[in-house]
């Protein structure tokens, strides 16, 4: 005898009874509003940079990113990271960088091979920081908010949590942090792809 949803049901013994299940369920991915305005706006202008390409495949794909909290989170760190540029620091800076690198270059107390990574590590110096590069993009977005923070503010939190992530030292990373982040993240990425003409008719957000 089987309980079964039609009610108690009997089978022969013989021939042995055989039985088969399944069970199916549906999923339908997350649409954001946001990324639907960005890719309208987008797709009337001229063709993207490969950096913008390349930020709008990591937010979009995010959302498919289900099983893991962190890997999603720095898919959307990456996507807004593909989106900063590296300034020049002034004359003044790069002549004092330069002056480094011309000691470094004739002292005799060091390696070719030290000589060359510290070249190297002075020459990156030329550029404002990644840090400084992503607070002036961030303040692009004006006076809008994100976990109750300003852009700034919340890029300077969710920039540290990515550090903590990816070079992990000390104490761990708590999962539900990251959690909490996820949205007002994907808000915060999704405003900076649609563009200054496009945030104020985005799902009337402040």
């Amino acid at each position: 005898m089987l309980a079964h949803r039609h009610g108690l049901m009997t089978f022969e013994t013989y021939p042995a009874p055989q039985f088969a299940a399944f069970s199916a369920h549906g999923y339908a991915p997350p649409v954001r509003e946001r990324l639907l305005a960005a890719l309208r706006s987008e797709a009337a202008l001229v063709p993207m940079r490969r950096s913008e390409h390349l930020a709008y495949t990591l937010y979009g794909s995010a959302f498919f990113v289900e099983v893991s909290a962190e890997a999603r989170f720095i898919m959307l760190m990456m996507a807004f990271e593909s989106l900063m540029k590296q300034e020049r620091r002034t004359p003044e800076a790069r002549a004092r960088v330069d002056g480094f690198v011309h000691e470094i270059q004739t002292v005799d107390d060091l390696s070719v091979e030290e000589q060359q990574a510290l070249v190297a590590a002075l020459q990156l110096l030329k550029r404002e920081s990644l840090s400084q590069a992503g607070r002036r993009l961030a303040a692009t977005l004006d006076d809008r908010t994100y976990a109750d923070m300003s852009a700034r503010e919340f890029f300077t939190v969710v920039y540290g949590l990515r550090g903590r992530l990816v070079h992990p030292s000390g104490a761990g990373v708590n999962v539900v942090e990251v959690e909490a982040l996820i949205g007002p993240l994907q808000d915060f990425v999704g405003d900076l792809l649609a563009g200054p003409g496009l945030r104020a008719e985005t799902v009337g957000r402040p």
